[in-house]
């Protein structure tokens, strides 16, 4: 029961990671129980698992197949993408009518400009209207609390350094401590950071929680373009090859596919 635990647990973590549909081969192995068995052992002494419940033989058989898979993963690449391509690649160059698509292509390819362009402007938007409250309010109504805890700070300072106060401002308030005496360093410039430091956590904390939301969000929303951009490209076949051009096309002439993700 704790082995098929275990097993779950780690596909599902690999599922989770990868993004691999595939499930991850886990073998969980007896070592002690499959080298008894190559040792030998007595009719009073057996081991509690047998050879293929050890897994060590299904381990090896798994570890001689992956070359063969790669191999085989080879073959169907080259039957599902590669000769598909070529045969593509012929269709397009016999067809008479592929240069009057030039247009309808162009259109699939620049649609996009103006809808990315209206997303990552709403995402700014989004994360300047998010950062206002979250951030920049919350310390400007905080900051003359931490002006007046740091004035007495120093103050507080000049006090208890004043033996060698202008000594401790030449060093930028800090001196080293000694720790066989048990005297510890001290640094004017960390004390005054700990100060606000909770309360600026606090406020980081709570803006990454929302950062990470709304970039999530503008990940789906950039691919939901794309993809629509996608398929609309894969669904007419002779249209691979000439996209493919014109997009070099525009990398060439020094336009570039970089409006493709211009937000300006």
């Amino acid at each position: 029961m704790r082995n098929r635990a275990v097993t779950t647990m780690l596909q599902q973590q690999y599922r989770s990671m990868t993004r691999d549909p595939r499930p991850l081969p886990v073998f969980v192995v007896g070592n002690e129980a499959y080298k008894k068995h190559q040792a030998g052992y007595s009719n009073d002494d057996k081991p509690a698992l047998t050879v293929q419940q050890t897994n060590i033989p299904a381990l090896r058989q798994r570890i001689y197949s992956i070359p063969a898979e790669g191999k085989l993963n080879e073959a169907l690449h080259l039957s599902n993408v590669q000769l598909p391509s070529i045969v593509n690649s012929f269709e397009l160059y016999c067809a008479r009518s592929h240069l009057a698509r030039k247009a309808e292509i162009e259109a699939i390819l620049a649609k996009p400009k103006t809808s990315l362009r209206n997303v990552l402007n709403a995402t700014f938007e989004r994360l300047e209207a998010d950062t206002q409250p979250l951030l920049i309010s919350p310390m400007a109504i905080d900051e003359a609390r931490w002006d007046s805890a740091a004035r007495r700070l120093c103050q507080s300072w000049g006090t208890l350094y004043r033996a060698n106060h202008l000594q401790m401002l030449k060093a930028n308030g800090f001196k080293k401590g000694n720790e066989k005496r048990g005297v510890p360093a001290v640094s004017w410039n960390a004390e005054l950071i700990r100060l606000n430091r909770e309360s600026v956590d606090d406020y980081f904390t709570n803006l990454l929680g929302t950062l990470i939301a709304t970039f999530e969000d503008l990940k789906k929303r950039l691919r939901s373009v794309t993809d629509d951009v996608r398929v609309k490209i894969r669904s007419k076949s002779t249209l691979h090859l000439l996209c493919i051009a014109l997009l070099t096309q525009q990398q060439v002439t020094g336009s570039s596919t970089s409006w493709f993700w211009s937000h300006s």
